[in-house]
């Protein structure tokens, strides 16, 4: 499959213009009703999309922007369909919108039949734990813990790229393991898309949580020439 940004670039055989497609999608579902508002893409292993916005109990909502995430590969209906829904949001909180039942409630769910009416099929969410990194993304590296355990399989900690911190913060935490239970961690650095999908921590010791680190992807990111083992104990 080939990414997000290769596909909206064949479709018109020029840079998409994310603006031109916001507006498009105003007028036709929003009668051109929807302010004019800064649109970004970003690069997120939190969201699909999302609008920035504060509420002021006396003045309302103020819009900051729109964001849209690179990171992702989706093919073309996916990633309108994902603008449509955030497009919602403007439109609620451009209107000041009371919601019954948080973000997506009674009148997003409204809105949302009302332009499925017109052919498109809006996510009430967006569900991005499946979805695979886009592999036109260059990342910086990244430092991550792994921690293998006895049975076989395996978690891992993302951190922000510290590597004298994290070396000594890697032995600090296989120091106080349970060697019953875990035969060993690697230290690595690696710029692999895969370690995106898991929240970034502040460090290795002090409360950090564990996120399982399925098998498919943990061949992934040694396979991968960007990774480098810093420092291994068993």
């Amino acid at each position: 499959m080939i990414s997000l940004k290769q596909i909206l670039q064949e479709i018109s055989h020029k840079e998409f213009n994310l603006q031109h497609e916001y507006d498009r999608l105003n007028h036709e579902l929003f009668s051109g009703k929807l302010i004019k508002i800064p649109l970004k893409w970003i690069t997120s292993n939190r969201h699909g999309g999302y609008v920035d916005g504060i509420y002021n109990k006396n003045t309302g909502y103020r819009i900051n922007y729109l964001a849209m995430n690179k990171l992702y590969e989706r093919d073309y209906d996916s990633f309108i369909n994902l603008l449509i829904h955030e497009m919602i949001h403007v439109y609620i909180m451009q209107n000041n919108l009371q919601e019954v039942g948080g973000m997506h409630g009674l009148v997003f769910k409204h809105e949302v039949d009302r332009i499925k009416s017109r052919g498109y099929n809006v996510p009430l969410s967006d569900d991005i734990t499946n979805i695979k990194v886009a592999s036109d993304i260059k990342l910086k590296p990244l430092i991550a813990l792994i921690l293998n355990y006895v049975k076989g399989n395996h978690s891992i900690i993302v951190i922000q790229n510290n590597i004298n911190t994290s070396t000594t913060e890697t032995k600090e935490l296989f120091d106080r393991a349970d060697k019953t239970l875990i035969k060993s961690v690697q230290l690595i650095q690696s710029s692999n898309s895969e370690l995106l999908k898991f929240p970034k921590q502040r460090n290795f010791v002090y409360k950090p949580k564990l996120y399982t680190l399925q098998e498919n992807i943990y061949k992934n990111i040694f396979d991968d020439v960007t990774t480098v083992i810093i420092k291994e104990l068993h």
